[in-house]
């Protein structure tokens, strides 16, 4: 009655029961209505794996393509070693139909995956059916295919969008790029006019839905006048949250006609940059997550969702229930400052690239989250700053050049008003302002540059993660130095810039740059943005 065994061949199947409670039998499939709840279950696998997985690669918002966006594209990964074929027998085939207009791409396998694209430029707006299909070219047989409908926007329906996500899983506001740099915080007056005299450009304010309309709307009026966004806080309204049991929200009484209230409200207000929807649930929640994001995006569809977890694993779960994905590991002091590498690599990973990943980098003290000593403002001890000490200046620009260069699409700090009680709060400031000077002026760089991916360099197993930006040819070097040990490091550039190599934010020129090699020295945690001249044309002297 109460326990059984469901034995699936279908991964998909398995991927969507997780942590789900409530299913029901269509036929001989399973979906996730809820007509039938299991107190016990067990998930068994079938005889072997299926053949492969389809993603779909762009649109990657909202399954909308959007003007300027020519290319529907999807891949495929197989499980070659589990099957009785080889990438070479194998093609890969997509269509793309809408009204009168279908569009084609095929690729052919490179070991066990395979992306094809189709250009969408000649298709109409509105729906567009798009299918994809593995064939044996030897037999001409369909081994595993799969369809979507997706959606090509008007450039009126995109103009109405305020915020979306581009192909790059890059923000569009208001029809531009923009880079979020910004902090949690609360909805303090004062606390906000500190931040927005600073690069700092949004705020996710905390505990928003405990004041007035009226003031937040003030706030954000505020907000606005000084050129910032803010990610307006509804993660203490989600389904089955109790912060607002007892006080409801103007009157509004239950969190889903809350979220309507709220989303309604403010919906309009131009200095909303998304929602945030919540913050590191379980997964036993995500069939409520996935309506709770329905239910914002329906009340605005012209805005995206964000959430924040530091489940990297978890991660695709999770896809379906918002469109930007924070990832919030605090590793000072007991981590080292590559946990952020990491943790960039596998959200991106387990997401498949298919959203943005915004890294929440640390700027407090886990010594301030002490259920004995409730005063995050207090002095701490030397225990306290053994074992729970905020993170330095070096630590702090190292984590953010690890996030950018591993590719974060955008930085938020946590969290301000922790922060501003450490008592190296005015050192710390100043820091962390000089940190987003930089990332600001490097922003139009990292929203519009080609990501040429890491450069080689000597000695072999340097500490240093880097990436090549090219940008209308002047290209961008991001190295960043891992270790709390100084190196020195010769990078090959490909081929040599035209004069120099100018080091960003320091003032100085690369002392040593012979043809395409370019060599300097780092301290330990130091990073270095070098902008490179465009090289001379081909056959030029």
């Amino acid at each position: 009655k109460n326990s059984f065994e469901l034995t699936l061949n279908d991964a998909a199947d398995a991927i969507a029961l997780n942590d789900v409670r409530s299913i029901a039998f269509s036929g001989n499939r399973l979906t996730r209505d809820a007509t039938m709840t299991l107190d016990n279950f067990r998930l068994l696998p079938g005889n072997r794996p299926p053949l492969g997985e389809f993603d779909l690669l762009y649109p990657n918002y909202r399954q909308t393509i959007f003007p300027g966006h020519r290319n529907i594209s999807v891949g495929v990964r197989l499980s070659l070693e589990e099957h009785a074929v080889r990438p070479a027998d194998l093609l890969l085939t997509l269509t793309a139909a809408g009204g009168k207009s279908t569009a084609f791409g095929r690729a052919g396998f490179t070991g066990a995956g395979a992306v094809a694209t189709a250009p969408s430029g000649n298709l109409p707006a509105g729906p567009v059916a798009v299918a994809a299909r593995v064939t044996d070219r030897r037999s001409g047989k369909v081994l595993i295919s799969r369809r979507w409908t997706v959606r090509k926007a008007t450039k009126a329906e995109t103009d109405a969008t305020k915020v979306y996500v581009d192909d790059r899983n890059n923000l569009i506001v208001d029809g531009k790029p923009f880079f979020p740099l910004g902090w949690f915080g609360g909805a303090s007056m004062d606390q906000l006019e500190e931040i927005a005299d600073s690069p700092f450009n949004t705020i996710l304010a905390y505990g928003v839905n405990t004041q007035s309309k009226a003031y937040m709307t003030s706030f954000m009026d505020r907000v606005q006048r000084r050129g910032m966004k803010i990610i307006y806080c509804m993660n203490d309204v989600y389904p089955t949250a109790t912060y607002l049991d007892k006080t409801g929200w103007e009157g509004i009484r239950g969190n889903g006609k809350i979220a309507d209230g709220i989303v309604k409200a403010f919906r309009s207000h131009p200095a909303v940059l998304a929602w945030y929807l919540n913050d590191e649930l379980p997964t036993k929640l995500i069939p409520t997550l996935k309506g709770y994001y329905d239910q914002v995006r329906r009340n605005d569809p012209s805005r995206p969702c964000l959430m924040v977890s530091y489940q990297m694993p978890d991660l695709m779960y999770y896809a379906p229930t918002t469109d930007i994905v924070g990832i919030d590991r605090y590793p000072i002091p007991t981590v080292p400052v590559t946990e952020v590498r990491r943790e960039m690599r596998d959200s991106i990973a387990n997401l498949k690239g298919s959203k943005p990943v915004w890294a929440v980098i640390q700027a407090f003290g886990w010594y301030q989250y002490n259920e004995k000593h409730t005063d995050r403002g207090r002095i701490p001890t030397a225990e306290d700053l053994r074992t729970g000490r905020a993170p330095t200046y070096d630590e702090e620009r190292c984590m953010a050049y690890l996030a950018l260069v591993h590719g974060a699409k955008g930085l938020l700090y946590y969290c301000y008003y922790d922060m501003r009680v450490l008592p190296q709060y005015p050192e710390m400031w100043a820091g962390l302002k000089k940190i987003a000077a930089e990332v600001k002026a490097l922003s139009p760089v990292l929203l519009a540059a080609k990501d040429l991916g890491p450069v080689a360099c000597s000695p072999a197993g340097a500490p240093l993660d880097t990436m090549l930006l090219d940008r209308g040819g002047r290209r961008y070097l991001i190295a960043v130095n891992t270790q709390m040990t100084p190196c020195r490091v010769t990078f090959n550039l490909g081929r040599p810039p035209a004069s120099n190599a100018r080091v960003m934010f320091e003032g100085r020129i690369a002392p040593e740059l012979k043809g395409s090699k370019l060599a300097d020295t780092f301290k330990p945690l130091e990073a270095h943005v070098y902008e490179l001249d465009p090289a001379p044309p081909v056959g030029s002297r």
